[in-house]
């Protein structure tokens, strides 16, 4: 290719006339009665006898298509086809049921899978059933599936499909991700029996840990710890009641906290505030100094309620 005047071809000459078929491409009454006319003839290109004197295909492609004459060729990448096969694949494995708007039966049904209402077995049927009847223009691009393996972490509450695959271009290996911070989440379970914490207030400026009050993201996503604090010397007293509610960001893998005062006096008035690491859960508290004889300061954290990770 392309084809020049003198190559040898091999012409099919049919019996009778193909005019209106060629037309229209339907069944059609005959043209004319002409039989075996030349105007009827098929050539096919590209048979040749061995010693016609053209250069023989040495540098051929046994990996690919290559549309070529003697010396020359252009032929599809199987690395691109493979990143192009493996793209296609990850799309349908990141999209949910009856989203696709043109065919609501693509996709899988995450929702009831990460739900905990179907089996894990049953997961992995409808990821190998997506990847299988993954296709391009109607031609189905999987010829098989070498392995899959599904994983969740707790920590990054991330979920991964890792596979390897045979396709019409070669195999295929890629681990597809997604982020389970976002869509729908189950209902946490509740613990009401996390412990009392007492906690000496002292009259210290610098953020101070309380003891016990520490709180891992891979057990808890979010606790709620009721508080009582009490600060009296000689001329002054004051009392708090609240809650601090603490929460593990899953988009940013940072714990946060709020006070919710609930009486008594607030903020910079009671001279306690609250903070966390945002890393490793440590609940923290400061407070003003309260000079005057006679000081005593206590802080009590009444039996909390944790929300454990809900996935």
């Amino acid at each position: 290719m392309p084809i020049a005047q003198g190559d040898q071809c091999l012409i099919l000459f049919n019996d009778r006339s193909i005019d209106n078929w060629f037309t229209s491409g339907q069944v059609q009454p005959l043209a004319s009665s002409r039989l075996h006319s030349f105007s009827d003839g098929i050539a096919l290109v590209g048979l040749n006898y061995l010693n016609n004197g053209v250069t023989k295909l040495t540098n051929y492609d046994s990996t690919r298509a290559v549309l070529r004459n003697s010396t020359t060729g252009v032929g599809v990448s199987s690395t691109k086809a493979n990143a192009a096969a493996a793209q296609a694949i990850s799309s349908r494995l990141l999209s949910f049921l009856g989203d696709c708007f043109f065919d609501t039966s693509a996709g899988i049904d995450w929702f009831n899978f990460l739900g905990g209402s179907k089996s894990e077995l049953a997961l992995q049927l409808a990821i190998n059933a997506v990847i299988l009847n993954t296709q391009s223009q109607g031609i189905n691009v999987v010829t098989g599936i070498i392995n899959t393996s599904i994983s969740l972490v707790d920590s990054t509450r991330v979920f991964s499909v890792s596979y390897t695959v045979s396709t019409i271009f070669g195999n295929v290996q890629n681990v597809v991700t997604q982020s389970l911070g976002i869509g729908q989440q189950l209902a946490p379970q509740v613990n009401n029996l996390l412990p009392q914490f007492n906690q000496v207030l002292l009259n210290n400026a610098s953020a101070t840990a309380i003891t016990g009050a520490m709180f891992s993201s891979s057990s808890f996503w979010e606790i709620d710890l009721p508080y009582f604090i009490e600060r009296r010397s000689a001329s002054q007293t004051y009392t708090q009641r609240g809650t601090l509610v603490l929460k593990y960001d899953v988009d940013t893998s940072l714990w946060v906290v709020d006070n919710f005062v609930l009486s008594g006096n607030s903020g910079p008035t009671s001279g306690v505030t609250f903070s966390v690491n945002t890393s490793t859960g440590q609940v923290y508290y400061a407070s003003d100094n309260m000079s005057s004889t006679g000081y005593v300061g206590n802080l009590i954290i009444q039996a909390s309620t944790a929300f454990t990770a809900g996935f």
